[in-house]
Formats: structure tokens, sequence, C-alpha cells
């Protein structure tokens, strides 16, 4: 029988260290005729493939899997039917490599390489077992895996007799003499407890029985005790499966990629979501996590804490890559794009029926589709995919919603947060009061003009044309035209809306831009309001819109 090394608690498992894995590239191999994955760095600790079916998800998995077992010394054998990306003629190409490129370069010995991933396949599938005997197992860098992604997977039975082999190693260990029977049963079964709690709530392992007698795992559930292993649900045992391997093989697996397909299956999208971020939250030092996922309940979880954690959790989308020819998949923001994306994917056609966390009525003279909220949408895509933003007229159809575009989300989509959002305008400090009180949010500024045309937002357009030097005149011929306004029209001096035909024609003049926009709603839609995120004015109009 193996001996595992025991495991650390969780609240050791810091990521301090990088990450090993960079980029890789698939030569002829499976789906893949020449794909590349590069851009990940250091700090990744998540990384999502999404994509439909078939799109080459699991053949990414495939390809690390070959590279840790030709790498590990256990080598491949090569089927024809499976492997090959076939070449035009459509006989089996022969040439089939995988190259993986590290941050601290080639894993040094055959140990290492052999540790530098771990997969687990979509056929997880164990329904019952019982133990009557403890079985030598292999030791853990030493178990080669699968051969391919599609053959069915049985580790629950493994992990029992690993872990019972532990607690006997422990309990004839001098240095635990003094330990209480509840500190020993904590140290080997405590933080895979905490895990199935988090994950299921009422789900908790109870023990691991007699290995001579009823050798299984036992849980307490709601009510019931020395709940059979065989009595879980799919999703309880797809779950418990991960998380006891997840366990037992973080310490030995302490510099690895843990590769998991499709780990949704089963599982109801909740608990998805809280597999998801417990996997992440415990994972070791210096190791990354990969799933190959189109599951809802993953995909937002993984937004999320993306959102949480924007330099560890990236995405690869492989729903419109070209894998026929040499392909390259680099980490993308997951924005308002990438998400309607995913929800075609997870829903087909109930996607358009998929209602937004939360919905903003804002001012616009076309109902729905309006310059304000298509300027909200632009800038907040990628920090907010799932809120939408609604033009609903002007401030005082806003703030009384006569339309009743509210009441009508409210019935539609109950879950759905709504909120309102009015310009400044000449609302009075009083004014704003009251309104906040009444859950109507007011921009800071007069308009959302006067975010767009800001001078730090003019810098970025003169940046991205290649005139930095044209700040001044450009900020000038704002100032001008709103003067102007204010001279001809009696217009407010801090009213930029006035200024939004002279900045574009200078823009076009003097800038040199071309192809910006055919008046001056679309400049500053289309050109000016991506130039505006992670500015100063962009921070304040997040304040504002979002508290």
């Amino acid at each position: 029988m193996e001996t595992p090394t025991r495991r650390a608690p969780s609240d050791q498992h810091k990521h301090e260290t990088p990450v090993k894995f960079g980029s890789a590239k698939f030569t002829n191999f499976k789906r893949f005729t020449d794909l590349r994955i590069e851009g990940l760095p250091s700090s990744a600790r998540l990384v999502v493939i999404t994509g439909p079916n078939g799109s080459g998800k699991s053949a990414v998995f495939e390809g690390f899997n070959w590279y840790r077992r030709t790498s590990g010394g256990w080598g491949k054998t090569i089927d024809p039917a499976y492997f090959p990306k076939t070449d035009a003629d459509g006989a089996p190409s022969a040439s089939h490599q995988v190259k993986v490129e590290f941050h601290e370069g080639e894993p040094p010995d055959q140990a290492a390489r052999r540790r530098s991933f771990w997969i687990r396949s979509a056929y997880r599938h164990e329904p019952d077992f019982n133990a009557t005997q403890l079985r030598r197992q292999t030791p853990a860098l030493d178990d080669a895996g699968l051969e391919k992604l599609i053959e069915v997977e049985q580790t629950v039975r493994k992990n029992y007799e690993r872990l019972a082999s532990l607690i006997l190693q422990s309990v004839f260990d001098p240095s635990n003499d003094e330990k209480r029977i509840v500190d020993f049963r904590e140290e080997h079964i405590g933080q895979i407890q905490k895990t199935m709690e988090a994950v299921f709530g009422v789900l908790i392992l109870q023990s691991p029985g007699d290995p001579l007698e009823d050798g299984t795992f036992f849980f307490d559930k709601g009510s019931a005790s020395r709940f059979h292993y065989k009595n879980l649900s799919a999703g309880e045992k797809a779950a418990f499966d991960l998380i006891l391997d997840f366990h037992i093989r973080a310490e030995t697996y302490n510099d690895t990629v843990f590769c998991i397909d499709e780990p949704e299956l089963h599982l109801g999208s909740r608990v998805q979501a809280r597999l998801l971020g417990r996997l992440f939250e415990e994972m070791p030092a210096g190791c990354q996590l990969w799933v190959a996922t189109h599951s809802l309940g993953m995909m937002r979880q993984a937004v999320e804490l993306h959102r949480q954690n924007p330099e560890e959790v990236f995405f690869l989308d492989t729903a419109e890559a070209d894998f026929d020819g040499p392909t390259t998949l680099s980490p993308i923001a997951p924005d308002r794009n990438f998400w309607r994306r995913v929800l075609d994917v997870a829903l087909d056609d109930l996607a358009g029926l998929m209602a937004p966390s939360q919905v903003v009525l804002c001012e616009g003279t076309n109902p729905g589709t309006g310059f304000d909220a298509s300027v909200y949408r632009m800038v907040f895509a990628q920090e907010h995919p799932d809120v939408e933003f609604l033009s609903v007229g002007n401030s005082s159809e806003v703030k009384r919603d006569r339309a009743g575009v509210a009441s009508a989300i409210e019935v539609i989509a109950p879950g759905t947060k709504i909120y309102r959002l009015v310009d400044r305008d000449e609302h009075s400090d009083d004014e704003i009061t009251l309104l906040q009180k009444q859950e109507v949010r007011v921009l800071s500024r007069r308009n959302i003009e006067c975010y767009l045309l800001a001078d730090d937002v003019l810098k970025r357009l003169c940046e991205a044309a290649g005139h930095s030097d044209g700040l001044s005149d450009l900020i000038r011929c704002r100032d001008e035209a709103v003067q102007d306004a204010v001279a001809r029209n009696g217009r407010a001096a801090d009213d930029f809306k006035s200024a939004r035909g002279a900045v574009q024609v200078f823009a076009q003049k003097e800038l040199g831009l071309r192809q910006s926009g055919s008046n001056a709603d679309e400049f500053l839609r289309g050109h000016v309001a991506p130039l505006m995120v992670g500015t100063a004015s962009f921070a304040e109009l997040r304040e504002d819109v979002f508290g």
C-alpha cells in the first residue's frame, strides 16, 4: 500500500510562488493542426476553457495528458482512430507533438515532469464500492493516469485505500502519542469535511468505516447518520470524487496544473459555483486549476472570481477558433459579448430569456437603445457584463418610470434589481438628496458628455491617434465650443454636450482619425467611450452609477 504524504491544513495553501505553465503548442494532434496557447502570466491560478460541444476543449487536456505521459517516462500508444489530426487526404498524420513552455524553465527531472499535470476526464463514475482488504496503491507520482480521456475513471476506491493507509501509518507514529482522537480525526478528514459542508451544506463526511469489513465512506446527511456512499446522488458522488482526489493528491502534486474536464457533471448550478470556488480557494501554492466547461453555474462563478482576482483568473474561448489551420488561443476578457456567447452555448434558445442581475433605467430619447444607455453598456461591458441599461425618456420619465418598464421587469424577472439614473443637469443639492432617498441615482457631472469629453479622456484620444502634442489644442477647441454655446444659446458653462460636434471635427481633421463615426453620437459611442475605461473620469462614473 502507498502511504501518502500528509496534507497541510488549507490555511497554509497560500499562492505565493509562480506557477510553471505559461504556453503550449500542439501540432497535428487530435482536433488541432497547429494550435498555440499563449499569453498566460505566472500569476494565473484559474484558467477556464469555454466553447460549444466539439470545439476542442477536451482535446487541449488530451494534449496535456500526452505531454505528461511522454515526458514522464510512460510513453503513449498512438491510436490512429483517435489521437491524430488527419491530413487533407484523410490519412492519419505521422507527426504528433505537444510542446509546453514553463515560466521557470523545463521541469528538471522525471518526477517533476510527472508532477507538472494531473488530469481528470469527464467520464468519472463509481456508483458503489466496499473494500474488504487494503491493496497496495501505486505511489502518486508513479500513477500514469488514463491513456485516453474517454476512458472511465474510478478513483474513489483507490483514494479510499490511500487514505486508510495514511491513517494506519499515523496510528503507529510515536509523534502522535499525545494527540486527542478529535485532533487525529481533524488532521485526516477535517479539511474534506469542511469542503463538503461548504459545497453541499447538509452532506458531511463522517468516517471511512472499517477498511476490513464495511470499507467505504459514510456521511451525515440531514437527520441520517452513517449514510452509505452508494446512497449518494450522482452529483454528490461526482463532487465528492473530485474533492477527495484533490485533497489526497494536493501535497504530492504541489507544483501542478490540475485539469478537470466538465467538473459540473450531475451538479446543479449553485453547487457547481460552490465547488469551483472551493477548489480555487484551496489550491496549493504554485499550482494552476484548468477547467473545461460550458456550464452556466461554473461560468458565473468564474466571472465572479475574475472580478475579485483579475490577475489570477483567465478565460480561453474556443467558440470561433478554426483548428483546420494555425490557430492561437489567448486570454480574453469576460465582457458582454463573451457572456452572450456563454449563454448561447449553455442555454441555446433560452439564452435570450436570461435576465440580467441588474437593470439601470437611464435617460435617452430612443426607448431601450438611446445614446446614454449604449455608452453605459460600452464602458461597463467588461466589469459588469450582466447589467443591462435601458433608455426610457427624459429625466422626469426616468424618475417616475411612466412607461412602466420597472413594473414589467419585476413581473418577468422578479430576481432582477432595478435602479434609476438621471443626469445632474440643474438639480439642486436638496433635490439630489431627496432623489437618493427615493433610490434614484444622480450623476455628479451635468451629463454623460461631461465624462466622455473630460481632459483625461481627450488625452487618451490624442494618444490613440498618435498626436499626444495635440491635447492642449483639443481642450481649447472643446472649451471654445462650450463658450460659444453659452454666449449664443444661454447653455450652462459646464455642459460639454454642446462641444460634441466640434470635438469630432477636430479629431478627424487635426488628429487624422478616419472612419470614427458618421456623426457625433457614433463618434462618442464607438470611438471615445472605449477610451474612457481606466481613467479617473471612468472611476467617478462607476461610483455614480453603481455606488
